[in-house]
């Protein structure tokens, strides 16, 4: 007791409470905005919208299961994904933060809790660290530092992108970076750095890296602001660039194997256009700076700069402020304005993204433009030169002309209420920013209830903004989708390992969420030439990162292993009802191929973009045979190009514009068709066929485009109906399936299966026989981390047209052995290890000789 006692305890007690505000602000603003929206408690939606709704969830609720179900899941790498990709790559990218402790101790099934507790908690910690920053490095007052750090938390970046949870790690971690960037600046040590960077490096490598370049901006700048040597600078620089290294050592076990997986995920890397246009005006990115402005999350948003209009009134006044150098000034606004030009140049907007052009959520690093317009806000309020009326009437104007600018654009400028709130706070802030006259208590505490109200107002904007574009997803919906796929695939037979698949999945990450083995993924790091090789069997991908299964061609997923599909709907006449659990079919696909077989040779997998001669080659017979196709243009003019693309362009606007296809089908044959896009694009449209009254449709897009079953008869006809005044797409395919021959080429490569003995997510064995010397055809995405033994000799297994793994066979019984070494895992784990050591040391000296760290 006696330390919360006498002058001390007090000064304690009095530092514990502007913390716990510090903290409280920002969390009950989120808990009220969240409220308003609806989400559970307060109502039924939930937090899962866009990436949270796609991605993260799936994530989360993998890893609970992972620690709950301890020896049956790996961290390490899983079948549960992309038919098998590393695991740790995907956590380090999206779900290494200690927050996630949170999702993963409470019961799966509240995941969705888990992630509005985690969202909270982490706005609540981004106003608690910025006000820890605020506090050790200014002499401002309590309420502006808490002024600052509230509207820290409540950045326009942080509710905006707050569906990326993983971001807002960088968020709240960068004031403890710039509190360590301080330390090592005036007093030599570099401690709480490496700490920042560690935890940074760890939580959201990829935001840690804009953390680490805008750490060094900022060294600069404060070093600069009030010194000249240019030498000495240079040593802290060495310093900081060192700590940043160790810190990179300390986290080489995480991002050894993260990186690798990001080169796989990733193309186009480094591959920086060399353009001197710039996207953005003042004028466009200047309704960013104003309360409850949201355009998009799309690739047509602008950067989210919004961090309060005190933020923009002390912003104005730090440059009118005759007690700060002049120096400095000039130095803020060389910042300002790189960073202006970060945003509006590509070049620089992509070293920012480590040269990786990012797919929506643009200018993700824009976090730091309202934590350095906070920086020149408490380097103002921390002089004591009292404020002058035509500073605050400058600044006033200053504000008046962005929301004029704003309310007058041509384009995307804001609505009416917007720039009538906006208006009257500037009002209301000018008004309680003026000096003289009696009452700053009751100043303040009106300051303060004015910023929550505004920081409110412009939150419930932006995340009312994204419902009504991309809609929070709903509890019961979400919870009654989730039970009845768990209950089926609970009820998935035994009998060796087997790829699964939901027919109309939520998203990609079904195997994820589920445990089931499927050949669907979506995340950053997949694998960018396994996705191309799916694209040419047909299956959707809308982007680069995201495939979707589709049932369309059951020959394109049995190639790949996947024996059952999970369905409310009935199936084609190649799927065979297994068992039903409540509304949910498990259907079996009769052609489904073992996971691994026998195969006398290596096919050639690169036979062009034609997916049936793609499947024919998997199959090792001539399954799919061509069919002649017309083609008949209805209100529209269809052309060929001579690079081959199919245009068919609207004649007459406000009817119907389509294309009637007739394929030839003499034989009686399955009929499949399909219209390839033209790269990742396709013209949205809906394909109809089938008799009048019967007639089927299937709406053709961009995540939706896939092979087409139409049918038997001797003659299909289908009609391909587009919306827009144009349609296009690279080629049109129509072939028919031999039923029975898929049946018995199915049935012979089944006969030379390898009987599976072990199955994990790190570890195969099994046994083969081998009629003569071949290979062990598998459908395991080839990886550099499997070592393989052969009836106990070591074998280099072949890396099949870049896709699969096969494995050299002898004639005879082969025993097979196949284990997982995660590439970069093992380097890794050593090179922290020294790191680790070397921090020690230095903690060592430090105690038994003074040594500053």
């Amino acid at each position: 007791m006696r330390a919360l006692t006498g002058e001390g305890g007090r000064l304690r007690r009095r530092a514990a409470l502007e913390y716990g505000a510090a903290f409280a602000l920002p969390a009950v603003l989120m808990v009220g905005i969240f409220a308003l929206l609806g989400v559970y408690p307060f109502g039924e939606k939930t937090l899962l919208v866009v990436d949270m709704s796609s991605e993260y969830v799936d994530y989360l609720t993998y890893l609970n299961r992972a620690v709950r179900d301890i020896g049956g899941r790996s961290i390490l790498r899983t079948w549960s994904m992309g038919m098998g990709l590393d695991m740790l790559g995907l956590v380090a990218f999206y779900a290494a933060s200690p927050f996630a402790l949170i999702a993963v101790l409470l019961p799966v099934r509240c995941i969705t809790e888990a992630i509005f507790l985690i969202t909270v908690l982490k706005f609540g910690c981004c106003g608690l660290l910025f006000h820890v920053y605020a506090r050790r490095c200014f002499q401002a007052d309590f309420v502006w530092n808490l002024i600052c750090s509230t509207a820290y938390a409540m950045m326009g970046y942080a509710v905006a992108y707050s569906s990326n949870i993983m971001w807002l790690d960088g968020v709240l971690c960068l004031p403890i970076v710039l509190c360590g960037v301080e330390r090592l600046l005036w007093k030599q040590k570099s401690g709480l750095l490496l700490a920042g960077y560690i935890y940074v490096f760890v939580t959201c490598y990829y935001i840690g890296y804009m953390v680490g370049i805008y750490s060094v901006l900022y060294m600069a700048l404060r070093y600069f602001s009030v010194n000249q040597s240019g030498r000495a600078f240079g040593r802290r620089l060495v310093r900081l660039l060192a700590t940043a290294a160790l810190a990179a050592g300390c986290c080489a076990f995480l991002l050894l194997p993260a990186f690798r997986n990001l080169q796989n995920g990733q193309a186009g890397l480094w591959e920086v256009p060399l353009t001197g246009s710039l996207r953005y005006s003042v004028t466009q990115l200047s309704r960013k700076l104003l309360p409850g402005y949201y355009d998009s999350l799309t690739d047509a948003a602008l950067p989210n700069l919004y961090c309060s209009l005190p933020g923009v009134f002390l912003g104005v006044l730090f440059f009118l402020r005759r007690s700060i150098p002049r120096k400095e000034k000039l130095l803020c606004g060389g910042m300002l304005a790189g960073l202006w030009l970060s945003f509006s140049w590509e070049p620089l907007n992509l070293a920012w993204h480590a040269f990786e052009d990012p797919t929506w959520f643009p200018a993700r690093y824009s976090f730091v433009f309202p934590a350095f317009v906070l920086y020149m806000g408490l380097r103002c309020v921390e002089e004591k030169q009292p404020l002058r009326a035509e500073w605050v009437g400058a600044a006033f104007g200053v504000a008046l002309i962005l929301i004029g600018e704003a309310a007058l654009a041509d384009s995307g400028g804001i609505d009416r209420e917007l720039a009538t709130v906006a208006v009257m706070l500037a009002a209301a802030y000018a008004g309680l920013l003026l000096p003289g006259g009696k009452g700053g208590r009751y100043r303040a505490v009106a300051l303060t209830v004015l910023l929550c109200g505004e920081l409110g107002y412009s939150g419930y904007r932006i995340i009312g903004g994204i419902d009504e574009q991309f809609h929070y997803g709903n509890r019961a919906a979400y919870r009654t989708y989730m039970d009845k796929y768990e209950a089926a695939v609970e009820q998935l037979p035994e009998g060796g390992p087997y790829r699964t698949e939901i027919a109309a999945p939520r998203n990609s990450n079904g195997g994820l969420a589920f445990g089931y083995y499927p050949v669907s993924h979506y995340s950053t790091t997949t694998n960018q030439t396994l996705n191309g090789f799916l694209r040419r069997l047909a299956f959707n991908s809308g982007t680069l990162n995201d495939v979707r299964f589709a049932p369309g061609s059951p020959l394109a997923s049995g190639a790949l292993g996947v024996k059952y599909l999970l369905s409310e709907t009935t199936l084609g006449p190649a799927y065979a009802l297994f068992d039903t659990v409540g509304e949910v079919g498990i259907y079996e696909n009769r052609y489904a191929l073992p996971l691994a077989y026998y195969a006398e040779s290596l096919p050639d997998l690169a036979v062009g973009d034609n997916p049936f001669a793609v499947m024919n080659t998997m199959y090792r017979e001539p399954l799919y045979v061509p069919l002649e196709w017309t083609a008949e243009p209805v209100n529209c003019t269809l052309t060929r190009q001579q690079s081959g693309l199919f245009v068919a362009a609207r004649q007459i606007r406000g009817e119907k514009a389509a294309v009637r296809y007739t394929v030839h089908n003499p034989e009686g044959r399955e009929v499949s068709v399909w219209l390839q896009p033209m790269g990742r694009r396709f013209s949205r449209a809906a394909l109809l066929w089938g008799e009048k009254g019967e007639e089927k449709t299937r709406v053709l897009g961009y995540r939706n485009n896939p092979i087409v079953s139409v049918g038997a008869e001797e003659t299909v006809s289908l009609v391909v109906e587009f919306e827009g005044d144009y349609m296009s797409y690279a080629a049109v395919y129509a072939f028919g399936l031999d039923s029975e021959g898929a049946a018995a080429a199915t049935d012979a490569i089944d006969r030379d299966k390898m009987e599976v003995t072990v199955f994990a997510d790190t570890r195969v064995d099994g046994v083969v026989h081998a009629p003569e010397d071949g290979y062990l055809a598998t459908t395991f995405p080839w990886d550099a981390g499997w070592s393989v033994t052969v009836n106990g000799e070591r074998v280099t297994p072949v890396k099949q047209d870049n896709i699969f793994l096969y494995i050299p066979l002898e004639a005879g019984r082969s025993e097979i052995r196949m284990r997982y070494h995660l590439p970069g895992w093992r380097m890794g784990c050593c090179i922290s290890a020294v790191s680790m050591a070397g921090v020690g040391i230095l903690l060592w000296m430090r105690k038994k000789y003074g040594w500053n760290l």
